[in-house]
């Protein structure tokens, strides 16, 4: 959140009033990708900056790793493909998502939804479970779908 205060604040908001002329505008993963910048992950970007005649991103206390969020890791990744598009997706009302992978043969769970551009419109529908409460078992106790 300090990286995200610093970049609305003086010198650090012209990069973003630069970029906000241009597509895709500004968004959270504007924000990102100025983080992972500022962490020299992409060495070319901070060139391409200065070429601007853009000011330096703010400085990092920490030095961070990034890990790979879009490959698959024990089962499960971050979603950054549209996994609700995919064979046999399925969310249910506790946030619980999966989509079978055909090349591995089995289901793979997804730990957040990506919806890039006009994918936002497939949000309610796709979301939808989560508003259906879990269904009663006939002992009384609760099942989820």
């Amino acid at each position: 959140t300090r990286f995200t205060k610093a970049m609305y604040s003086e010198p650090y908001v012209r990069v973003l009033l630069h970029v906000r002329k241009t597509p895709s505008y500004i968004c959270d993963m504007t924000l990102w990708y100025f983080f992972t910048v500022a962490c020299g992950y992409w060495p070319d970007a901070t060139d391409a900056m200065k070429h601007l005649q853009l000011p330096d991103l703010p400085r990092l206390e920490t030095n961070w790793t990034f890990c790979n969020t879009l490959n698959e890791t024990q089962g499960a990744h971050f979603d950054l493909r549209q996994s609700y598009s995919k064979a046999h997706f399925k969310l249910n009302s506790t946030g619980d998502a999966s989509y079978w992978h055909n090349l591995l043969r089995r289901r793979v769970r997804v730990y957040s939804l990506h919806f890039q551009g006009k994918a936002k419109f497939h949000i309610p529908n796709v979301l939808k479970p989560l508003l259906d409460p879990p269904k009663k078992k006939p002992d009384g106790g609760l099942r989820r779908r």
